[in-house]
C-alpha cells in the first residue's frame, strides 16, 4: 500500500513535468510568433515613414531647385521726377528760410538757386573725379564704400542752372530700403548731412 502511494506520487510529479515541459515549449513558441510579427510590423512601420520622408521632400522641394527669398529693390526716381523736385526744393527753402540772407546779393542769389532747381540733369556716377567737383567725388565715393553699392545703384543729378547754381548735385542711392537723395554743395558746411527722402521706393 506504501508503494502505490510513492508510485502514484512519482507518476503525479512526471506528469506535472511533463505538463509544464508542453506548456514551456507552447509558451515559447508563442513569444516567438509575436517576435517575429513585431519586428514585421516594426519593419513595415519604418519603411512607411521613409516613403512619407521622401514624399514631403519631394513636394517641397522647389522645380527650380533651393528657395531663395526675393528682396525687394529700391526705386531710384529720375533726375526731373516732379516728386523729386518739389521735395529738394521744399528742403532748400526750409534752409533759406532758418538761414535768411545777410544781404540784397545773396537774396537774390537764393532766389535764382531756388528758380534752377527745377532741372537736372543725369552725370554718369562711374568715372566721376575731384577735378569734376571734389566734395561730390568725395561723397560718392564714401557712400559707395560705406553702403556697399555699384556705380549701377546710384544716380548723380546735376543742376541744369548757370554759375553757383550748377554746382548743386544730387545723390541719390538706397538705404534702409528707402530712397535717399542728398543735396549736395547747397551749405557751407560740406560734412551736413542735407537730405530728403523719396517716398514711393518699390
Amino acid at each position: 500500500m506504501r508503494n502505490l502511494f510513492f508510485l502514484a506520487c512519482i507518476l503525479s510529479i512526471l506528469s506535472f513535468s511533463g505538463y509544464c515541459a508542453a506548456q514551456e515549449s507552447e509558451l515559447k513558441e508563442q513569444v516567438a510568433q509575436i517576435q517575429t510579427e513585431e519586428e514585421k510590423a516594426v519593419a513595415e512601420d519604418g519603411l512607411e515613414e521613409d516613403n512619407v520622408v521622401e514624399e514631403l521632400d519631394l513636394s517641397q522641394t522647389p522645380e527650380t531647385g533651393t528657395y531663395v527669398e526675393k528682396i525687394p529693390t529700391v526705386k531710384l526716381p529720375d533726375c526731373n521726377n516732379d516728386v523729386l523736385i518739389a521735395l529738394v526744393s521744399a528742403k532748400v527753402a526750409e534752409y533759406y528760410m532758418s538761414h535768411p540772407a545777410e544781404n540784397i546779393l545773396e537774396k537774390r542769389r537764393q532766389a535764382l538757386l531756388l528758380k534752377n532747381l527745377r532741372a537736372f540733369d543725369e552725370v554718369a556716377p562711374a568715372g566721376f573725379t575731384s577735378k569734376q567737383n571734389y566734395n561730390v567725388a568725395n561723397h560718392l565715393l564714401m557712400t559707395k564704400i560705406n553702403l556697399g553699392l555699384d556705380d549701377n545703384e546710384v544716380k548723380l543729378c546735376k543742376n541744369a542752372g548757370y554759375g553757383n547754381a550748377s554746382d548743386i548735385y544730387l545723390l541719390i542711392y538706397p538705404q534702409n530700403f528707402q530712397a535717399k537723395v542728398s543735396i549736395l554743395n547747397l551749405t557751407q558746411n560740406q560734412q551736413e548731412d542735407f537730405s530728403v527722402i523719396y517716398p514711393n521706393i518699390f
